[in-house]
């Protein structure tokens, strides 16, 4: 794949960290057909038993970095003041976190997956590595607010206390300490959500 992209061939990129990745500056950036406005958007919250819930997707493989989110988890100054929700395509996927309220939720479409998101307050993508990772932007479009690693591609569309908190990958004392920091500051947390719903609407399939 690392040699291809020295094939004196057009080539589009799918976020602009991918094309600084292959060292083509003048190539295109095209983005994925993106949020889908119909399915992802907004939608009442019930609160769980008076307690946020942070939600992420549980994903096997190291560049999702998901074993980081187990030990952000353990790190949490008091985790039973939360609920955790793991979304995978497929039943026990994954390991859910232990010693706290947790709960794994089986999304195999994207209304699924809608769901999921407006069960969240905070949504979290651990990963090490995403070439333009759509979850974040359909979490926003449904009105969490974010915590992301800088993994790559989601830097296309992520502002660091702007719309999202960002913390470098693979680091589960950072990811622990804004998980903890989006929960406990209410403002912080609907000024998030509402600058991610304006920068999803940036990225509607339209």
């Amino acid at each position: 794949a690392r040699l291809s992209h020295r094939l004196p061939l057009s080539t589009v990129c799918v976020s602009r960290w991918v094309r600084s990745r292959i060292g083509r500056p003048a190539d295109p950036v095209r983005y994925a057909p993106a949020v889908d406005p119909a399915v992802f958007h907004p939608g009442p919250r019930q609160p769980d038993r008076g307690r946020l819930v942070v939600g992420t997707i549980g994903r096997r493989g190291k560049t999702k970095g998901y074993e980081v989110f187990l030990e952000a988890v353990r790190r949490l100054p008091r985790p039973h003041d939360l609920k955790i929700l793991v979304a995978s395509p497929t039943p026990d996927e994954v390991p859910l976190p232990g010693g706290v309220d947790a709960e794994g939720v089986h999304t195999r479409s994207d209304q699924a997956m809608a769901e999921f998101y407006r069960r969240c307050d905070v949504f979290v993508l651990p990963s090490r590595m995403e070439a333009f990772p759509l979850p974040p932007l359909e979490a926003m479009a449904c009105g969490c607010a974010v915590v992301s690693t800088a993994c790559g591609g989601v830097e296309d569309y992520a502002e660091n206390g702007v719309n999202c908190l960002l913390v470098p990958p693979g680091d589960p004392a950072s990811l622990a300490t804004a998980v903890w920091t989006a929960c406990t500051d209410d403002h912080l947390r609907s000024r998030l959500a509402r600058h991610g719903a304006m920068t999803a609407r940036r990225f509607e399939r339209e």
